[in-house]
């Protein structure tokens, strides 16, 4: 099954495992993408996403019901970065922790450790409930959202280029060596880059 963005730049997503639009749950619009945190996730191999971010300013945000709160590590989106299975990769991830902990981590190496690393106080998050999330960076400035509220405990100021590895596909739904699989449904990802969105915290 294939999926296509919204935007001007008509991105092809294949979907994998039972991944599907599902009518039942909605935040917005008609339908909302639901994960069975299994085998289901999204991956595209386009070469918009392999430059990275550099230093520029950017906004990762989504809509997201969980299913399985506090049953694992969930990455929401990922190009490279720390893995959950077995291995890791240049690049980065937003991630939600098994704790609630609401992350976005940037390792500049497949070896060595994360050198941003954004992360929320432990939060309680309810099965069935819709969340928005969002990390933004706004110069050398990382801030983390969820609701619109500024929930950023540490790690919220970095003055790291965030690159990528280009052999590795940006993944929704699942980390970059096929681990962290999300459980739920999630809907109007964004991925907006030299924009701030949401900047000062």
């Amino acid at each position: 099954t294939t999926f296509t963005d919204s935007s001007s730049n008509a991105v092809t997503l294949t979907g994998s495992g039972n991944a599907q639009l599902d009518t039942a749950y909605k935040k917005y619009g008609t339908a909302s993408l639901l994960l069975d945190g299994s085998g289901d996730y999204l991956q595209s191999g386009d070469s918009i996403f392999d430059a990275g971010f550099g230093t520029d300013d950017f906004t990762i945000e989504l809509w997201m019901r969980p299913n399985n709160v506090g049953s694992g590590h969930e990455h929401l989106i990922s190009k490279g970065g720390e893995g959950r299975l077995t291995a890791n990769y240049e690049g980065w991830t937003f991630n939600l922790s098994t704790t609630g902990k609401l992350q976005f981590q940037f390792r500049p190496a497949a070896s060595g450790s994360n050198t941003i690393d954004v992360s929320s106080a432990d939060i309680t998050h309810v099965n069935g409930t819709w969340y928005h999330f969002a990390i933004a960076r706004d110069g050398t400035d990382f801030y983390l959202y969820e609701d619109g509220v500024d929930v950023t405990d540490t790690g919220g100021s970095a003055a790291n280029s965030i690159t990528t590895d280009a052999a590795r596909d940006l993944s929704i739904g699942q980390s970059s060596d096929n681990g962290g699989r999300t459980t739920g449904h999630l809907e109007e990802m964004r991925i907006s880059k030299g924009v701030c969105r949401y900047p000062g915290g």
